[in-house]
């Protein structure tokens, strides 16, 4: 990550369109809650700066900063949760209310009935719906690898599921200025084969939940 020096600065006169754009490698994940934050200050009738129009004012930027400590977080040990696809089926059908940074019904970190992944019948989907949004707390079902149990790190769990699915972030916030669905329920596609499927929260990866479609009849 870059910034421009100090004394970088470009004219703009009255009618200039200014537009900025940021480039992620999304090869192994891709996560719309990466942002491109740019910020820009302007100073109105200042003087200076280069003429983008005669002079060439692109310029190397200056590294903000090295390796954060943070960043050595790998994840990916074991962490002590149930693999899902062992566990008894719990109750059919939803909706599956997320409060308290918990899915209500299949949570991996619950014990119990509780802890069962909710069944739906194949063709049909299963709804979840974020009631932290009324605390201004978003969530998301993203299909991660089953078991989906392992520690929480800059490298896991990832949105790679055998089967791709994710809800989006539930809950609300400014259009444009935000990735929010401004929604607060999602149901899973009903085009999902029978099995176990297990997913994660991209904004709190701790949170992980299970569900399984069952076969008709």
């Amino acid at each position: 990550m870059t910034v421009t020096r100090p004394d970088w600065k470009v004219q703009i006169r009255r009618g200039d369109v200014l537009s900025v754009s940021g480039t992620y490698d999304s090869r192994r994940a891709s996560w719309y809650e990466s942002m491109a934050i740019m910020s820009a200050a302007f100073n109105a009738g200042g003087t200076g700066g280069a003429d983008p129009f005669a002079t060439a004012v692109d310029a190397p930027g200056v590294v903000t900063h090295g390796h954060l400590r943070e960043n050595d977080g790998h994840g990916g040990a074991f962490g002590g949760l149930p693999d899902p696809r062992g566990l008894l089926a719990g109750a059919t059908g939803g909706p599956v209310t997320i409060a308290g940074f918990t899915y209500g019904r299949g949570d991996l970190n619950l014990t119990g009935r509780r802890g069962r992944p909710p069944v739906v019948r194949r063709g049909r989907g299963l709804t979840f719906v974020n009631r932290d949004a009324r605390r201004d707390v978003m969530h998301t079902i993203t299909a991660c690898r089953a078991p989906c149990t392992r520690t929480t790190g800059i490298a896991y769990p990832l949105a790679d599921g055998k089967v791709d699915f994710d809800s989006g972030n539930l809950g609300y916030g400014p259009r444009g200025l935000t990735a929010a669905s401004n929604r607060i329920r999602w149901t899973t596609p009903k085009r999902l084969a029978a099995g176990t499927y297990t997913y994660f929260c991209r904004v709190h990866p701790f949170m992980r939940g299970s569900f399984r479609v069952q076969r008709r009849g």
